[in-house]
């Protein structure tokens, strides 16, 4: 097993009022040892769980985790929209 597995999701949930998103995704991976981690996902990093889930491929390396996923805070989250701004996503 890589180190990371895509478990459930990913699902939509609506924002808090105070935050400027409208909603956001988030997912739950299990690591090697089955410890059980729910992160939030930019629109890129959703895309790229969408199109391994297509690939039956849902493994991620510990650098595309980090890559692709956020802890679960939503100032976390609002920071890596703001750093992904611009990359086509």
């Amino acid at each position: 097993m890589a180190p990371y597995t895509l478990v459930e999701g990913p699902e939509h949930a609506r924002a808090p009022a105070a935050s400027p998103l409208v909603g956001y995704h988030h997912a739950v991976f299990a690591t090697e040892d089955g410890e059980r981690l729910t992160r939030y996902l930019t629109d890129m990093g959703l895309a790229e769980i969408i199109r391994r889930q297509g690939a039956d491929a849902a493994t991620f390396s510990i650098e595309e985790f980090e890559r692709w996923t956020v802890p679960p805070d939503m100032e976390a989250l609002e920071a890596r929209y703001d750093a992904e701004a611009g990359q086509g996503a």
